[in-house]
């Protein structure tokens, strides 16, 4: 055991691996991307639930209990839409293939008229509305202590807009917060393939619908950035290493002891295993040591190749 946990650590001990299969070596940079993600996943739920708070959102969360916001939801709900994982698109029992609906949420917080507007667009093939574009400040001039949000359900997607885009030229601040245009777009395995406009007794409890949209926008956010973060890691894990062993195979392979693309990715692939211990011991602490992974293998790398080459005997 001494032994071998000197030839994962000691350059002129792992040189032995280098005629071993490059499958194994594959294996183990996935192993070590695969292993890497386990303490990213806490961080990310932690970093996206920081958002629950921000002002963009607390719009959906405060929406208050009020009689006739009640009877707008009750509205919604009753036209029983939902994501069906079979069709894999969203359904409404209530609402004709092409229709468009739409309601209006209004209330006042301190001191400034909140406008949600909620739209349905259950369209058949071409959507009615350009979300790409998203909704204009020309469409929606800004009105003085008052803000425009877009809620709108697609048949394939869920989109959220805060303030009308083109607001960030008039410079407005609401309460100490700036008011700039900022999209949100999910599809809806994004939130979990279970999303339904559903709240029980929605005339009593129909308010707390916000807040479950907002639980949605959290889920896709999660999810968005979990896809980012694996992309990332799969660049910083899995592409960076084969780059550099490429670099490396390239400058030395003519005055070393090491020839082939195949020992040079073999002896990468026993270095990393070290560093991704590291990162992974210190990811639980420390999300971000995954910025300093590649500077971490490359050095170890390094050093490994000098003294395998450099080395009068080898083991």
């Amino acid at each position: 055991m001494k032994l071998f946990i000197k030839s994962l650590v000691s350059p002129l001990h792992m040189v032995k691996y280098r005629y071993m299969s490059i499958f194994v070596a594959i294996i183990i940079f996935l192993i070590g991307n695969y292993l890497l993600m386990f303490p990213q996943r806490p961080a990310i739920a932690e970093n996206v639930l920081r958002f629950k708070d921000d002002y963009v959102l607390l719009t959906l969360s405060e929406i208050p209990d009020d009689e006739v916001i009640n009877q707008t939801i009750k509205d919604l709900v009753d036209l029983e839409c939902r994501f069906d994982n079979k069709l894999k698109k969203l359904v409404c029992n209530e609402l004709a293939e092409d229709q468009t609906f739409e309601s209006l949420i209004t209330y006042q917080k301190n001191g400034i008229t909140k406008n949600i507007h909620f739209i349905i667009d259950y369209y058949k093939s071409v959507p009615n509305y350009n979300l790409t574009e998203g909704f204009l400040l020309e469409d929606y001039p800004y009105v003085d202590n008052t803000e425009d949000y877009f809620i709108v359900l697609t048949t394939m997607a869920f989109y959220y807009q805060a303030y009308p885009k083109g607001i960030d030229e008039e410079e407005v601040t609401h309460n100490g917060n700036d008011i700039k245009a900022m999209q949100m777009y999910f599809s809806y395995p994004d939130l979990n393939n279970e999303f339904s406009l559903q709240v029980d007794q929605p005339l009593a409890n129909g308010y707390e619908l916000g807040s479950y949209l907002v639980d949605k926008i959290l889920i896709g956010l999660a999810a968005r950035e979990q896809s980012i973060t694996q992309l990332f890691m799969f660049i910083v894990t899995i592409i960076f290493p084969l780059l550099i062993v490429l670099i490396f195979w390239m400058f030395f392979k003519r005055n070393s002891r090491l020839k082939s693309f195949k020992e040079y990715y073999n002896i990468a692939a026993i270095t990393s295993i070290v560093p991704f211990i590291v990162a992974f011991t210190v990811s639980w602490f420390y999300p971000n040591i995954l910025n300093w992974f590649m500077i971490l293998f490359s050095f170890y790398y390094l050093y490994s190749l000098y003294k395998i080459n450099n080395s009068p005997e080898l083991i």
